[in-house]
């Protein structure tokens, strides 16, 4: 603009003295000079700028791909203990479920070595997320390394007792309890890490590709039966309107990803009773799945934060607040769109909108 108002100002000053008769032609081709000069450094300068501004650009292309890739390689090292943190928070979550006392060592040596192994490289992974345009700030920083390693601490300590208890001294009421807190701890821990990894490999210009063909309702009716509720007070059911036959493509993990966050979401907050699984046509033709579960109903102007990453219900609660994020990430990079429904009066509603054949 200041380049413009000074060449306009050149102009007028040549106009001025041509009409006041005042001229000599080699004033008025000076003045001319002046102008064009003024403009070619202008243009020089904003071509510089640009440039700049494309490298810049190349730049962060070329360190999100050197990010992805380390992330990625911090993944492959995490698979195998966050697997086995998931498989045992599993097992231990039956009530039923019986470990031979001669076994317990092992086991219980299995847990603490995988604990031991993410905290070591939970670091970098916390680094790497702060680095993915997330502006995580200090505090955020610290809600990551405390929530988790306070978890792990808890994993290793209680798990080496139990290694140590060669004698089985430990009454079995007890050993129940510390069982039951390791898997608390081992299943926080193992879907932290893999929220955070995921994250980390996910930007804005991150697209699914979605070449996968599935029957809609048999794999969100598979994805639901699957997954190993922590809260055995509730119960899980599905529904549908659409037709058995009907078939999408889509992004099979990415979508399992989403469902299985928001089935996390309600296992943590639901007050009690049935969380439901629906599948049912939209009002635009597309399709929808929505996961409803009993509670206090989301008000409408703070539905959407809940997206954000690190909310936290309650305050001060020991997850991360990251798995409604992962969701919304996922459907965005996939052409879906992630709502809270306000407007539910069952509870509190998650649907994944936009769902086409």
């Amino acid at each position: 603009m200041l380049a413009i108002s000074l060449t306009l100002a050149a102009q007028q000053q040549v106009s001025e003295i041509v009409k006041a008769e005042l001229y000599h032609p080699g004033i008025i081709i000076s003045m001319l000079i002046l102008v064009l000069c003024y403009r070619h450094k202008k243009n020089q300068d904003l071509k510089r700028q640009y440039l700049q501004l494309q490298e810049e650009k190349n730049c962060n292309i070329e360190l999100r791909g050197i990010r992805k890739t380390v992330v990625s390689s911090l993944k492959q090292q995490l698979d195998s203990p966050v697997r086995v943190l998931q498989g045992y928070a599993r097992i231990f979550n039956d009530p039923a479920f019986r470990l031979p006392i001669e076994e317990r060592s092992k086991r219980y040596m299995d847990i603490a070595n995988a604990a031991h192994t993410i905290e070591v490289i939970l670091e970098p992974v916390i680094v790497a997320y702060s680095h993915e345009g997330t502006s995580i700030n200090n505090e955020q920083r610290k809600i990551c390394q405390d929530s988790l390693r306070s978890s792990l601490v808890t994993l290793t300590a209680v798990s080496e007792m139990i290694v140590d208890d060669t004698t089985h001294q430990i009454p079995q009421e007890e050993y129940l309890k510390m069982r039951s807190e390791i898997s608390q701890c081992a299943h926080h821990v193992a879907s932290s890490v893999r929220e955070l990894i995921e994250l980390c490999l996910i930007d804005e210009e991150t697209k699914m590709e979605m070449n996968d063909e599935i029957c809609l309702n048999e794999f969100a009716l598979a994805t639901l039966n699957s997954y190993d509720m922590r809260n055995r007070e509730l119960s899980v059911e599905f529904d549908t309107n659409i037709g058995h036959d009907t078939k999408i493509l889509t992004n099979h993990n990415a979508l399992q990803e989403i469902l299985n966050c928001l089935l996390s979401n309600a296992d943590k907050y639901a007050t009690g009773g049935v969380v439901k699984m629906s599948c049912h046509h939209a009002p635009d033709g597309t399709y929808c799945i929505s996961i409803i579960n009993e509670g206090t109903a989301i008000s409408p102007e703070y539905a959407e934060s809940l997206f954000a990453p690190f909310v936290r219900i309650p305050e001060g609660s020991h997850t991360l607040g990251l798995g409604l994020t992962l969701a919304r990430k996922l459907s965005d990079s996939m052409g879906y769109e992630l709502i809270c429904d306000a407007g539910c009066t069952e509870g509190v509603c998650f649907s994944v909108t936009r769902i086409t054949c």
